[in-house]
């Protein structure tokens, strides 16, 4: 290396030293003047979030209500299960209401019940 190019170095080496002590002075305390004001809030940021989080929401309800997934088949089961076990307990309860003569309040019309 030669006497101009270490010359060059040296200069770069020193505007960069400079700015950088420059900024750390500046900087050197962040209550003073903070890079970003972590305390504002920002309007875009939030819609943005607000309608990723319910686009997140309405893509896991599509699945659990989806029955060509696993968990969404078992949900659909699970309902038809449940109203069908409630169905056969409201008819139970009304044979038996009615064969004892007690007054059983009327339930539900069932499919089939006139």
């Amino acid at each position: 290396m030669n006497e101009q190019q270490e010359k060059i170095l040296l200069t770069m080496d020193h505007i960069a030293m400079r700015a950088l002590e420059r900024s750390a002075a500046r900087y050197t305390n962040l209550g003073e003047k903070p890079m970003v004001d972590q305390d504002s809030a920002d309007p875009q940021f939030n819609a943005t979030t607000a309608r990723l989080l319910r686009r997140e929401a309405l893509r896991r309800a599509a699945k659990e209500l989806s029955t060509m997934t696993l968990p969404g088949l078992e949900n659909a089961v699970a309902r038809i299960s449940s109203e069908v076990t409630q169905e056969a307990a409201l008819r139970r309860a009304n044979a038996s209401g009615k064969a004892h003569g007690a007054g059983v309040a009327p339930g539900r019309k069932l499919p089939g019940q006139a």
